[in-house]
């Protein structure tokens, strides 16, 4: 996965919709906004944002694509820079809050050895940046209050790479600016205003320039919300194996998103938190100053819960909502992401706790404990994980498909797009053709996007059926007929031709085969 020229492996699903998007990405001209793809999908495809492929890394190599090897991949590396931000993020949390290395180190290894971030290497590498999350808490942490264009730079960044971790920085950063505000009072309300300002600008330019608001419907589906939604038990909750926990039931197609596992260290180090502090109301008496923080937590795990409140795959209760605040909040499809506040303000604050009322060496022990029982959890999670993921890239690597023949190649200089008929959304052979297109600069009308416009695509798809149905092809495009039973297609040109090449069904208008090699074999008769 390291290898960034090695693409072949992530020429299936979810990869190859965030690999395809930087692909298509790094060779089109710049539009407006910055973060616009045209070529991928066509009147289906958006931007760099809903292609998931991190748009930060995306919109800082395009000025270099030229120089750039191509293909290149950039999501193995930036697993691993996510795991050593991750680190020295949570470094500095527990450095600034006690100046303790012990509680930094904790922290750091908490962050490292984090289940919810190993499981999204199956695929979700934007969400692997939790280091977003690190980076705000030790904002909110920091005793000096100066650092504004830190809020700042943090919510933009978290913009740039995911929405969800988007969510979660802006309840951070309000929290943050709430406490200082009302609790703490090092800021004065001009100070604030000023500070929400800044950050409102800078969101929107950031928000705009990665192209979040190419789509008039962004939704996520009428009903959506709730499909991927937390139980009450995710967090003591094994996806898979661990050494001490058992798993609770959950429906398969929902466990990834589901996944929100502490580690049994994690448990046991908030446990020792509670107990060595239950005798001593002092020690609570922070929580009044850090209300704000609560109730964002707080907040996040009721938007990840949602209104379907269920233990494991049981629905215990559901609560009557209103059927336009369902439709507003199937932007949250997948809510339980939100829950990743609470998993780190728990971890942190159960180290924060220990460190400042153990005496030193008894903190020492009790989290040197925790981390042996994290380890020791999640050996077996870990094993599996890298069996897995060796396999899958293999496996992967195994599947990928190239046209690359002569027909293929000659196609690529006479058409400028390739059209797949009918129009699905990650369609049969989406991937392949993508990456045909992509290679010889084509544009492909179908692809696989985390939010499309409908409405648009719609319309596109009767308009392609009625090109097909009547015989008025565009000179400019190779047709494919992905289900060819599904398409009704009409008498053809004396030029154009159809027939079956590697397996597809294609229709080429105005063919002219220089040579014999290249003819298509007329075997889709007109209807």
């Amino acid at each position: 996965m390291l290898d960034p020229l090695d693409v072949e492996w992530l020429m299936v699903g979810d990869l190859a919709q965030h690999f395809l998007g930087w692909h298509f990405f790094r060779d089109e001209p710049w539009r407006m906004p910055p973060g616009r793809i045209h070529d991928y999908g066509l009147e289906m495809g958006s931007s760099i944002v809903y292609t998931d492929s991190i748009p930060l890394l995306a919109l800082l190599l395009k000025p270099f694509a030229s120089w750039l090897p191509d293909p290149l991949q950039y999501a193995g590396p930036w697993v691993v820079t996510c795991y050593a931000l991750g680190a020295a993020h949570a470094w500095r949390c527990g450095w600034l809050a006690t100046g303790r290395v012990e509680a930094a180190a904790a922290c750091a290894v908490f962050a490292i050895l984090s289940p919810v971030v190993a499981l999204r290497g199956h695929g979700h590498f934007a969400l692997m940046a939790h280091w977003l999350v690190w980076w705000s808490l030790g904002d909110y942490l920091s005793a000096k209050p100066v650092a504004r264009a830190s809020r700042i730079a943090s919510t933009c960044v978290a913009a740039l790479v995911h929405a969800y971790l988007l969510v979660i920085v802006l309840a951070i950063v309000t929290a943050d600016v709430l406490r200082r505000t009302l609790v703490a009072r090092e800021w004065r309300v001009r100070d604030a205003a000023f500070l929400l300002g800044g950050l409102a600008v800078g969101l929107s330019i950031t928000l705009w320039a990665a192209g979040y608001f190419v789509l008039a419907d962004t939704g996520g589906g009428v009903g959506q919300y709730g499909r991927f939604a937390a139980h009450l038990g995710t967090l003591w909750s094994p996806v898979s194996s661990s050494l001490f926990l058992p798993t609770i039931p959950i429906s398969p197609d929902t466990a990834a998103e589901r996944a929100g596992y502490l580690g049994f260290g994690a448990l046991a180090l908030i446990v020792a938190a509670v107990a060595a502090t239950a005798s001593k109301p002092a020690a609570w008496r922070p929580l009044r100053r850090h209300w704000p923080l609560v109730l964002a937590t707080l907040a996040c795990t009721a938007l990840a819960i949602t209104h379907q409140v269920r233990y494991g795959d049981r629905l215990l209760f559901e609560l009557a909502l209103p059927p336009a605040t369902l439709d507003m909040l199937s932007t949250l499809r997948a809510s339980a992401r939100l829950l990743w506040l609470a998993y780190y303000t728990l971890v942190a604050g159960a180290v924060l706790a220990l460190v400042a009322w153990l005496p030193r060496r008894a903190a020492i022990a009790v989290l040197s404990i925790a981390v042996a029982l994290q380890v020791l959890d999640l050996a077996a999670f870990h094993a599996g994980l890298r069996t897995h993921y060796a396999a899958m890239v293999a496996w992967q690597a195994q599947l990928a498909r190239r046209l690359d023949g002569d027909f293929w190649e000659q196609a690529a200089a006479r058409y400028t797009h390739v059209l797949v008929a009918p129009m699905d959304h990650a369609g049969p052979h989406w991937v392949t053709l993508g990456r045909y297109a992509a290679d010889h600069d084509m544009a492909i009308n179908v692809g696989q996007f985390a939010r499309a416009s409908w409405p648009t695509f719609q319309a596109a798809y009767f308009r392609l059926m009625h090109e097909l149905e009547t015989g008025e092809l565009r000179r400019d495009a190779l047709y494919v007929l992905a289900r060819p039973e599904a398409v009704k297609l009409g008498r053809l040109g004396p030029d154009d031709v159809a027939g079956v090449v590697d397996g597809l069904h294609v229709v080429a208008p105005g063919w002219r085969a220089p040579h014999p090699c290249c003819a298509v074999p007329a075997v889709v008769a007109p209807r």
